[in-house]
């Protein structure tokens, strides 16, 4: 019984910081990969003339540095996401992509490929 309680906490505590964070629908994307459904939803931007309001990080307290990922990152990357194949990365890695991200001291935040 004290297990299923500490569960919940987690759990809670887990959906919490995804909600303060901004990153809810994240969390629910990958929740929902577990079940076999893997929507990879993109951010669509185009460039204007006119000036935009950059989107932020719900966070005040990150440190954020940019990075070029090479395969030790990529397999990390693989290790949190389900749905992505880990020699579907490496092969675009090797076939000359170029994968760029954000680091959080030695944590990834964000990543993505470049032709």
């Amino acid at each position: 019984m004290e297990k299923d309680k500490k569960s919940i906490v987690n759990r809670l505590k887990w959906i919490y910081k995804l909600i303060k964070k901004g990153l809810f629908w994240h969390g629910v994307r990958n929740n929902v990969a577990k079940l076999g459904i893997d929507i990879m939803p993109y951010y669509w931007f185009t460039v204007t003339k006119e000036l935009s309001e950059p989107q932020r990080i719900k966070d005040e307290t990150l440190d954020l540095k940019v990075s070029i990922f090479g395969e030790s990152e990529i397999k990390i990357i693989k290790s949190k996401i389900i749905g992505i194949e880990q020699k579907d990365l490496l092969d675009d890695l090797k076939n000359g992509e170029i994968c760029i991200g954000l680091k959080d001291n030695d944590d990834i935040v964000a990543y993505s490929f470049i032709r």
